[in-house]
């Protein structure tokens, strides 16, 4: 009997190590293979043709701008990660963020509340009609994008190979929008940040501005166009579209563009003391007759070749990767003058600036850049 017991005893013993042995072999199979405390990193997506251009890679460079940014507590925004980690996403007019509001048909209407959190914390969400004033981040694909490079009469860059650089700013206004500043539902429809950091870094730049803007701020205007560092451009009166089917923005029939743009001139004109010799179309919409008529009044036509997205974009590192992928040369490109409609635009330029000025390029208004190509 006792010997049984022992045989019984060492049976179950057996079994019982053999099973904990089982265990420990499937707990090893099963352990991730990196440590457990640690978030694995994954790789963003990347779009190749960012980085195939020329002088365009941003190993080391833009990194350490980035350190010295932040160093100088100019950026509070810019993080400490690499910023090539962070993708780029393909661009879709359709998916262009308009704060939650849409328009159809030139009725506004509510889609979903925006997120506070994605705007800067200084400013206020879009309502229905702004959300539609700042130029979305490409022309639209459609016929109304006539030849923007290919007519002579509309400026979208100059041929050089010096390094040098246009960046300008939209300074949007419709009625609406004046409307709502006017009675206190929205603070201001422009970031005094962007206009710091230009000044700080001593970046002259071309201001298009719309006349209902230089209504609404009249001294901020004459300021401007006191600074040497700044030059005005015409941006059309109410920020309306000159073709139709440009994104939401209403539009104007070839009639009533000179009225459109001599109300704007007339308005820049009693603020700013100063007449702008520049165009620029809203929204990049337009078709032939429009530029017939506008060079007929004796304004140069300047579009861009380097579109920054910033309108609506809350995230400044997609501006800056957007703006350095493009820009060679000779460039002009499209900001805006910040506010709700573009949250981002300050921080992105405290990291582009000191960028092109570490790559040898020099900042220039549109007519100091034109004077270049005469």
């Amino acid at each position: 009997m006792p010997r049984v017991q022992i045989t019984v005893a060492r049976v179950v013993g057996w079994c019982f190590a053999l099973l904990i042995g089982m265990a420990l072999v499937f707990a090893t199979s099963m352990r991730p293979p990196w440590p457990l405390n640690v978030t694995p990193r994954v790789a963003a997506t990347e779009t190749p043709s960012v980085w195939d251009a020329e002088a365009r890679t941003l190993n080391g460079a833009v990194s350490q701008i980035v350190c010295n940014v932040n160093e100088r507590g100019c950026s509070p925004a810019a993080p400490s990660v690499d910023t090539r980690q962070i993708a780029l996403p393909p661009y879709c007019p359709a998916d262009v963020p308009t704060n939650g509001y849409t328009a159809h048909n030139g009725v506004e209407t509510t889609t979903s509340s925006a997120d506070p959190s994605t705007i800067a914390s200084n400013v206020q969400p879009a309502a229905p009609s702004e959300a539609i004033a700042a130029t979305p981040s490409e022309p639209p694909s459609s016929s109304v994008k006539v030849a923007l490079l290919r007519n002579a009469d509309v400026v979208t860059r100059i041929n050089t190979t010096q390094k040098v650089i246009a960046f300008t700013f939209d300074f949007d206004m419709t009625p609406t929008m004046l409307d709502r500043l006017r009675t206190g539902r929205v603070k201001a429809w422009y970031d005094p940040e962007v206009l710091k950091v230009l000044e700080t870094e001593r970046v002259p730049s071309t201001i298009f501005v719309a006349g209902l803007a230089a209504v609404a701020y009249p001294d901020l205007l004459y300021s401007l166009a006191q600074n040497p560092l700044y030059e005005i451009g015409n941006h059309s009166n109410r920020h309306f579209a000159f073709a139709p089917r440009c994104y939401t923005l209403p539009s104007i029939a070839d009639r009533e563009d000179k009225d459109e743009v001599d109300a704007a001139q007339q308005n820049i004109r009693k603020a700013a003391e100063v007449t702008p010799q520049y165009f620029r179309f809203p929204g990049g919409c337009y078709e032939s007759k429009d530029v017939e008529i506008i060079t007929q009044m004796g304004l140069t036509i300047v579009q861009w070749d380097v579109v920054s997205s910033d309108a609506f974009n809350p995230n400044w590192a997609v501006i800056m990767r957007r703006v350095i992928a493009q820009a060679r040369p000779g460039s002009i490109v499209l900001f805006h003058l910040g506010g709700p409609n573009a949250p981002q635009t300050a921080n992105a330029l405290k990291v582009l600036i000191p960028f092109f000025k570490e790559q040898g390029y020099t900042f220039v208004t549109i007519s100091q850049l034109l004077q270049l190509q005469s």
